[in-house]
């Protein structure tokens, strides 16, 4: 398998709270999935895509996450960003700065995806984007009549039961070196403002879409018990 040098960012420093009692005891990276942690299932993913070169952002308990992948086979292939206050779902990436010279992921410590990241790659090299973020299609069935009403609360039309398609965020990113001058060091920014500034400034956001299967988001426990069906454990 050829190696790629291009660094992978896992966002490992939430507090984790929408998997809550759990993530009191154990921060949300470590919460395991059959014999191996979330974290180690995603690193696994682009493992075997051929990238080994990763850093990870930790706030909540980070002491638990450090210890736990010291003295393992990780240990060389990882770097840790430590947060000392909470820096939202973006902040954590400043760090970053002068530290990185080329495109890199982005990924969210609650997503394990089915694909070809080198594929994903490609397309932002190719698209000469400036930030690439996945989404997921999706299909959503309304469960009602939808009605549609004029300004005097006049029925218009109803339709019954539609379905609406969308593409959903699903945490995972390739950012170019140029958004890190988006961030300030040690502030706190989210992802969505990132984009919107991004956005703002003109840079080029291109959408890379899979399809709802090759995602799986263990992210609140309703996820949690979905995702873990689709998932082939091993």
């Amino acid at each position: 398998l050829k190696k790629n040098k291009t660094k992978v960012v896992i966002m490992s420093g939430g507090l984790g709270s929408r998997l809550r009692p759990y993530t009191h005891a154990i921060p949300k990276p470590l919460i395991p999935i059959g014999d191996k942690s979330i974290l180690e299932r995603i690193i696994k993913k682009f493992e075997e895509c051929g990238f080994d070169n990763f850093y990870l952002t930790v706030g909540y308990k980070k002491k638990l996450i450090n210890a736990y992948f010291s003295d393992t086979k990780f240990e060389k292939k990882i770097k840790f960003i430590q947060e000392t206050k909470p820096l939202g779902t973006a902040g954590g990436v400043s760090f970053l700065k002068g530290r990185i010279e080329s495109d890199f992921f982005v990924c969210n410590c609650d997503s394990i995806f089915n694909l070809d990241f080198n594929f994903l790659l490609d397309f932002h090299k190719n698209k000469k984007n400036d930030l690439t973020l996945v989404a997921a299609h999706n299909n959503y069935k309304i469960p009602y009549g939808v009605c549609k009403i004029n300004s005097k609360s006049l029925l218009k039309s109803i339709e019954e039961k539609p379905s609406i398609k969308y593409f959903a965020s699903t945490g995972l990113y390739v950012f170019s070196k140029k958004v890190l001058n988006l961030l300030n060091k040690n502030s706190r920014c989210d992802m969505d403002i990132l984009i919107q500034k991004c956005l703002k400034k003109k840079f080029k956001v291109g959408v890379f879409p899979i399809d709802q299967k090759d995602w799986m988001d263990f992210g609140d426990w309703d996820q949690f018990k979905a995702s873990i069906k689709n998932l082939k454990i091993d």
